[in-house]
């Protein structure tokens, strides 16, 4: 018995060291290659290596190498190789040794050139290969600018001489007329491709700021949805698995995104004039807000029962303060709570102090309009989330630029008339990217009126703010020559105000900026909402009719947005302080509308 026992024994321990020897052995023999690293070298004639650090791991005897292409091509292999690279040399980096093989020669008027390569291992008949990679010496320039060297005296920035190298490089390429689209010296950027490729197969590059950028993806689109790229921001730049874009002034990222279409039309109800359903009709019902007042008295008991005793700048209660200015300060004394009740939502309102009609105003019956509509301080008023009406301005390709109907709410554009200096550059009380009305539509009213469902639907909006905006449809230099001094950069923007050169659109259904009446389409009502936050009617004559906010500044005064009148009058002399708590918010946005592309 125990003769056996030994016998099993020793059997187990032989094969466990046979088998230990097998897999070691094929461990270590498995070919595997990787580049993992990049530098450069610059020789006595002003040429270029790029040297590759390459992880491989290669059977004795095996051919190892990189393999190099200045073009994209369909594959990257031995049979189709421009260049056939030998290993010469290794690099210690980070304790671990890597091989070295340098590239062929890069000359100076090649610096934007990109060079694709793939390292190699080769056993018999049997040839591993890495990941695709791609490099340049543009490639190498973006990473190194902000690094810094030391010299005698101190640091400087290896910028500077990448500066000098770029701009020298631009020289070369132009002497010999040697891809000149793409300047060494011009701006340029890094974009990303998620799940997708650029048109060379691989999912990053280097572009100049306006080169034109093809994005792909074989991702499957089922049926019933679409598939859309957004960028960063959420942008929507196009639909179907291949578009264009502009390369933009920054890093970008781009993403394709599937969305279905039976849930976004589940999303609105499109409808008519006279408010009836209708697949056709010229407007939707999309989102809620609070708009009518409730005046019941058994239903604002009930309410009240709901949210219990008052709110105190100490202690809210479970209100919100809307943290709005007096005297140019924000203080807690006007709050908000929302409640839901037989299947309704409400929003009580309640304020201590009357809101001012300028961010800079003490608090009181002079410097107010809620009064005038009869809302007076320590008293609860309520009001119903209703449906959204929107005006369908246009519709291209299943998206639908809309816009509110009424005059939902009232805010300040700024909140003072001061100037700001922000990352160098002077901001004006009227510049609408540091707005904080742009803050509010985009985060307050965005995230209070619509659910996520509908925030998928709303496509993020490039918003010109450029001076062309700032002038009527009809003509570039109506008002200042076309000159203004006071616009901004552009954004990119979930909900926005209209523009002028918007507002005057006729193909939106508008008139011309000079155009005035009772029945003008740019006419609109307030809710009730809107009048307890202080909102302008300015004349009794066009029953409810407010001022509304655009997102235009005024070519003359760097204190002065511009407004549409209760009369629908776009004028510019129709000019708004910026800090005016009084003039109405009608937002406006992009949403998809749930329709395929044929």
């Amino acid at each position: 018995m125990k003769k056996k026992i030994l016998w099993f024994v020793l059997t187990a321990v032989c094969l466990a060291a046979l088998l230990g020897a097998f897999f070691a052995v094929n461990a270590t023999e498995t070919p595997a290659t990787d580049i993992v690293g990049h530098n450069l070298a610059l020789d006595d004639s002003i040429q270029i290596d790029i040297i590759y650090y390459v992880d491989q791991t290669a059977p004795e005897g095996a051919e190892t190498g990189v393999l190099c292409w200045f073009a994209p091509q369909e594959s990257y292999t031995l049979e189709n190789a421009e260049y056939k690279l030998k290993q010469n040399g290794t690099r210690i980096i980070g304790g671990k040794e890597y091989a070295q093989y340098n590239s062929p020669r890069i000359h100076a008027k090649m610096i934007t050139q990109d060079v694709y390569a793939v390292s190699y291992v080769k056993v018999g008949n049997e040839v591993t290969y890495s990941d695709l990679d791609k490099y340049s010496v543009l490639q190498y320039c973006y990473n190194k600018k902000g690094s810094t060297f030391v010299r005698p005296g101190g640091t400087a920035t290896l910028g500077e001489l990448i500066t000098d190298m770029l701009n020298y490089g631009a020289t070369v390429q132009k002497y010999f007329n040697f891809n000149t689209d793409r300047l060494a010296n011009a701006e340029y950027h890094m974009n990303t491709v998620v799940d997708g490729t650029l048109k060379d197969g691989t999912a990053q590059g280097l572009y100049y700021v306006g080169e034109t950028i093809v994005l792909s993806t074989d991702r499957v689109i089922p049926e019933g949805y679409r598939l859309v790229w957004r960028n960063s921001a959420g942008v929507s730049l196009g639909v179907g698995r291949t578009i264009e874009v502009a390369a933009p002034s920054r890093n970008e990222t781009y993403t394709p995104v599937l969305q279905d279409a039976k849930l976004a039309k589940a999303a609105y109800t499109r409808i008519d004039a006279d408010g009836n359903e209708d697949e056709n009709g010229d407007y939707i019902l999309f989102g809620s807000y609070p708009q009518r007042e409730i005046t019941d008295g058994t239903l604002k008991l009930m309410l009240m029962m709901q949210v219990g005793t008052v709110p105190t700048p100490e202690d809210p209660k479970g209100w919100t303060s809307y943290g709005y200015y007096i005297e140019g300060t924000v203080q807690d004394y006007m709050w908000y709570v929302d409640v839901s009740y037989n299947g309704e939502t409400y929003r009580g309102v309640y304020f201590t102090s009357y809101r001012s009609d300028w961010t800079t105003k003490a608090s009181n019956k002079d410097n107010t309009l809620q009064d005038d509509y009869g809302y007076t301080p320590n008293n609860f008023y309520w009001f119903l989330y209703e449906p959204l009406k929107w005006r369908i301005l246009s519709e291209e390709d299943g998206t639908a630029l809309i816009l509110c109907e009424s005059i939902i709410d009232s805010q300040q554009y700024y909140n003072n008339t001061d100037n700001r200096t922000i990352d160098g550059e002077t901001i004006y009380p009227s510049n609408y990217e540091h707005s904080d009305i742009r803050a509010w539509l985009n985060k307050v009213f965005y995230e209070t009126a619509f659910d996520k469902l509908q925030q998928e639907l709303i496509e993020t909006t490039l918003v010109d703010n450029s001076a062309r905006s700032t002038n009527p449809n009809n003509s570039a230099t109506a008002f200042n020559g076309g000159i203004n001094l006071y616009t901004c950069k552009d954004t990119e923007d979930n909900v926005f105000l209209l523009s002028e050169k918007e507002a005057t659109t006729s193909a939106y259904g508008f008139g011309t900026y000079d155009s005035y009446g009772p029945t003008n389409t740019r006419c609109k009502k307030t809710t009730a909402y809107a009048k307890v936050q202080g909102v302008w009617i300015p004349s009794a004559d066009y029953a409810d009719n407010g001022q509304w906010w655009l997102r235009s500044p005024d070519y003359a005064y760097s204190t002065n947005g511009r407004c549409i009148s209760h009369g629908g009058w776009a004028n510019p002399d129709n000019r708004c302080n910026p800090n005016s708590t009084r003039f109405g918010i009608v937002p406006a946005m992009q949403i998809w509308l749930g329709t395929l592309p044929e």
